[in-house]
């Protein structure tokens, strides 16, 4: 014997409701898991800032990328970094520590991009 629908006090379809949301849950797992294979794959081909040692400074750099990050007060806490192009050995800009990483990651893939010819600036 089928059993009867329940409903809430709305008049919304209890059962509905259920799969509606499993449906959103295994969509969500699925676009978790092409998001995280899809981080993968770029952070192999674009590494993430790291620190490392540059003419005997440590600096914040990502690959070989031609900017590094220099904290201001010479320590890795510091609040505020200069970013340094080393190729020209000029300063470009001053960022936050909340900014730096991100900023660096993103011109690594500016610079490999121009340097393939995919883009132009």
């Amino acid at each position: 014997m089928p059993t009867k629908p329940q409903f809430d006090n709305q008049g919304r379809n209890l059962e509905g409701v259920k799969k509606h949301f499993d449906l959103l849950e295994r969509m969500s797992l699925e676009g978790s898991q092409a998001a995280h294979e899809n981080y993968l794959a770029t952070i192999a081909q674009y590494p993430v800032a790291e620190w490392v040692m540059y003419n005997n400074v440590m600096v914040l750099r990502c690959g070989n990328s031609r900017f590094v990050g220099v904290p201001r007060n010479g320590k890795k806490t510091s609040p505020n970094f200069d970013v340094i192009d080393i190729v020209a050995l000029e300063p470009v800009t001053m960022l936050k520590k909340s900014e730096v990483a991100n900023w660096l990651w993103r011109a690594s893939q500016n610079d490999q991009l121009e340097k393939t010819g995919k883009i132009s600036f």
